[in-house]
């Protein structure tokens, strides 16, 4: 049984512990696997260095798994037919910024004591990113695909009907043999990465 004494000397021991354990906690970063380069580097730009992102393309395209735990984030998101293109969804940007907002409250549900900075960083890049789009979507109006049917060989359905062209099975217009040599996704997960990611699927149809 404590003495009065040793109870006094125990208790500030006790609470100190446990104020480590949740400075612990708030500094220790999350582990996040999304399903491919594209999805993560609007985890990255989310989380910023709260979040340590990797791939798995074992993953469900809107999908992602945080520690343990795997997560859909597709809530809005219309994902194209076919296993290929539906991988490839973010090849439209004007996705990105719903997407990034599912992500923003599966992280909060996660780490709510990181709320004030996830929308902070949210806001943040989406607003960017905002603008860029803006410029895509003029680029796309010149696009020489604008209207034309085409076959979807390359999974590129995203891509593709965001420039306007005309999704047809019975096509025998394969569209731009270029779009066949595209990367799958950006070279990393870093918001910048996916951003050059999409500079060249525009210039592809220019």
């Amino acid at each position: 049984m404590f003495s009065r004494r040793a109870w006094i000397q125990v208790v500030p021991l006790t609470g100190l512990s446990l104020t480590f354990s949740a400075r612990a906690r708030a500094d220790e970063a999350l582990a996040v696997a999304a399903p491919n380069a594209a999805v993560g580097a609007l985890v990255a730009a989310t989380a910023g260095a709260h979040a340590l992102v990797s791939t798995d393309g074992a993953l469900a395209p809107t999908q992602l798994r945080l520690g343990t735990v795997v997560v859909n984030v597709g809530d809005g998101i219309r994902l194209p037919a076919g296993t290929r293109a539906s991988r490839l969804f973010l090849d439209d940007a004007r996705n990105a910024p719903r997407l990034g907002g599912n992500i923003r409250d599966a992280l909060i549900a996660q780490r709510p004591d990181l709320r004030e900075q996830l929308v902070a960083n949210h806001k943040s890049w989406t607003r960017g990113l905002a603008r860029s789009i803006i410029a895509w979507n003029h680029a796309l109006e010149k696009s020489p695909v604008r209207g034309q049917r085409i076959t979807d060989k390359h999974g590129r359905y995203a891509l593709l009907n965001w420039a306007g062209a005309v999704i047809d099975p019975a096509s025998n217009n394969p569209g731009p043999s270029a779009l066949g040599r595209l990367p799958q996704e950006p070279s990393s997960c870093e918001l910048a990465a996916y951003t050059r990611y999409i500079d060249g699927l525009i210039a592809t149809l220019r």
